[in-house]
């Protein structure tokens, strides 16, 4: 006898042999595990759905993503929305720096919005 069997093809034995899954127990076999398939896909589907509804709240309560509406709506100019958002970062780094420190970020950012081709295009771009 040779020891060189052919490929495993997955379909089951054509006849019970003692110690193997008979047919019958084999399409059970393969029932469950298709049920069990689409309860994953139905999982991730419903999970997908979550994560869209969660993130569209994300962007609701986001501040730069309401400096943007208020943009496009028009009762925001593209000025006054970047002043906010550099007095946003002043506030944001304010328990690291101290007004001086604020005051000169504030100033340093002002300057490179002002002087800056690249940034000043992409203020240009909002508008």
């Amino acid at each position: 006898m040779t020891s060189i069997k052919p490929p495993h093809t997955g379909l089951p034995a054509p006849a019970s042999a003692p110690g193997e899954a008979s047919p019958t127990s084999t399409r059970q076999a393969r029932e469950n595990q298709a049920a069990s398939f689409q309860q994953a896909v139905g999982d991730a589907q419903a999970g997908q759905a979550s994560a869209v509804a969660a993130t569209a709240g994300q962007t609701a309560a986001d501040p730069i993503a309401a400096l943007s509406q208020q943009i496009k709506a028009g009762t925001l100019s593209v000025d006054q929305a970047v002043e906010r958002l550099i007095e946003r970062a002043g506030q944001g780094v304010a328990r690291h720096l101290g007004e001086r420190e604020r005051s000169e970020l504030t100033e340093l950012l002002r300057s490179a919005l002002a002087h800056d081709p690249a940034l000043a295009a992409l203020r240009d771009d909002l508008g």
